[in-house]
């Protein structure tokens, strides 16, 4: 089986992480995976390990899309790459109905299986006319794909509709990931602790990017309210 996957940048992220633990735990002779990008100008450190695990990432060079004439470039790049490179048994896109296109021409050239994945609860934007856009989108999205997959039913709500989840036409994955990583070491925890200096504080912790849809304001006024009653506790939060 051959596989293709997308995803917009390899930008450190929940969905960049989740395709890096697959490609990890695939079994090669079974599954021929490839990656699909688009091109925000920078080189990240993933596509690097991705590559590493043998995996062809294939880049459309200089496409990325800020503004709506982004799209008469990448409609022309994407169409262009999938006249080539279109032996795949399925595809499988992680990203909002702004790039629906990949299905529409993965179905153009034959491509059976054609999977949609929802990994977020709401556009990335404040702009009216870019949330009406995507809404649009989305039906699109929808009318090419032949499967929808979703990390939760909230995103499959937001980017399905309610009536297809309930329906049981949505696929809820959670995002797992392997526990053996991060099995309790109680010589790593003090370690930790002593080096930070919070041996004798309550810590509350936190990873992910710092970003909006991260919500630290809301963790912030939780941690208020727990310091308010626990004058030793911390709140430690990692990220990019």
């Amino acid at each position: 089986m051959k596989v293709l996957f997308f995803v917009d940048r390899l930008r450190v992220g929940g969905i960049q992480i989740l395709l890096r633990n697959l490609f990890e735990i695939f079994e090669k002779d079974k599954i021929e995976c490839e990656l699909l990008t688009l091109d925000d100008g920078e080189h990240y450190d993933l596509e690097d390990t991705i590559s590493s695990l043998g995996i062809t990432i294939h880049k459309l060079t200089g496409i990325w899309l800020r503004r709506p004439t982004d799209y008469f470039g990448y409609f022309k790049a994407v169409k262009e790459f999938f006249k080539y490179h279109h032996d795949y048994d399925a595809i499988h896109i992680n990203t909002g109905p702004k790039n629906y296109y990949i299905l529409k021409c993965a179905m153009i050239y034959g491509i059976p299986v054609r999977i949609a994945h929802s990994h977020n609860t709401g556009f990335q934007t404040d702009s009216s006319a870019q949330v009406l856009l995507g809404n649009i989108m989305k039906f699109f999205l929808k009318r090419y794909a032949t499967d929808y997959f979703a990390c939760s039913s909230i995103a499959g709500k937001w980017l399905f509709g309610s009536r297809m989840v309930e329906n049981g036409k949505v696929i809820i994955i959670p995002n797992g990931i392997n526990l053996n990583k991060f099995k309790f070491n109680a010589d790593i925890r003090n370690k930790i602790r002593s080096d930070l200096e919070i041996s004798d504080k309550l810590v509350i912790g936190n990873v992910g990017r710092f970003t909006k849809q991260k919500n630290h304001n809301f963790m912030i006024k939780i941690f208020k309210e727990i310091h308010n009653n626990n004058k030793n506790s911390v709140l430690l939060l990692i990220g990019i």
